[in-house]
């Protein structure tokens, strides 16, 4: 998230999109002074273990 945006505008798009879960999955919000690219809209990186 890029500093001065509302999280709780992404989180209830979340919201929106899949409604309320039982067990929702961990959401991990961080704040970065800005992106890469100015002209990036969302850039995300991820590691999945199993």
């Amino acid at each position: 998230m890029v500093a001065g945006s509302d999280p709780g505008v992404s989180y209830k798009a979340f919201q929106e999109t899949v409604g309320q879960l039982e067990n929702p999955p961990a959401i991990t919000v961080l704040q970065v002074a800005g992106l890469g690219n100015p002209n990036y809209l969302v850039e995300i990186e991820a590691i999945a273990i199993k």
